[in-house]
């Protein structure tokens, strides 16, 4: 469903839609899990489960969600308290197959760093995490024999674009000492997500039957 989501959106956004479609699906492909997965960063770092439950959903769902959960608040004497914060390790133990961690390799404690660190990059401004999701998508360091390079250049000049319009949103939003840490965070964040998906995707391989 989220990478439906993604797929969606990418589609409806103009710069995505000035390229091929050919190159659309090749970067729909090798970014897709990449926003995706920062979206599951950012939900274990939700201060609260009813953050959680509301970030996760899409703008359609989002106002039924809310008078939803209004109505059990009133009727049932629930405290949004209540709605308890599923942790990473929680998850971990038997939510789903794909963030199953049963062994702490040296890869999968490592995977848990990365996890925390994107989170805590942007977790704070829901803004920043939809403008990475856009910059994710147009991420084109990978090999990929269908596309040359003068189609990287401008999946790159489009990239940029959106690099150069987070970047005066943050220094327009925090004094500029802190909009420099968090802009480098949230740059740290391409590559840290590169790695994540990395060690995804091996784990993915080895849990894979072999014939």
């Amino acid at each position: 469903l989220m990478v439906q989501r993604v797929t969606r959106v990418s589609k409806h956004y103009n710069d995505f839609q000035n390229l091929s479609v050919k190159v659309q699906g090749i970067l729909l492909k090798h970014n897709a899990d990449l926003v995706v997965s920062l979206r599951g960063a950012s939900f274990f770092q939700m201060k609260t489960g009813l953050d959680q439950i509301l970030t996760s959903l899409g703008l359609q769902d989002l106002e039924s969600a809310k008078n939803m959960i209004l109505t059990t608040l009133k009727s049932n004497s629930t405290k949004e308290e209540d709605y308890k914060k599923i942790e990473y390790k929680k998850w971990t133990s038997g939510f789903n197959t794909v963030q199953k961690t049963p062994d702490q390799t040296a890869s999968e404690k490592r995977y848990d760093i990365l996890l925390s660190r994107i989170g805590k990059a942007v977790a704070f401004n829901q803004n920043l995490i939809k403008m990475l999701s856009y910059i994710l998508i147009f991420c084109s360091d990978f090999h990929d024999e269908d596309i040359d390079l003068d189609e990287k250049t401008n999946v790159g000049k489009a990239q940029e674009k959106l690099i150069i319009m987070v970047q005066r949103y943050i220094f327009a939003t925090y004094p500029d000492e802190m909009a420099g840490v968090v802009f480098a965070g949230l740059m740290e964040c391409l590559g840290n997500l590169r790695e994540l998906v990395f060690i995804k995707n091996k784990r993915k391989k080895a849990q894979t039957p072999t014939t």
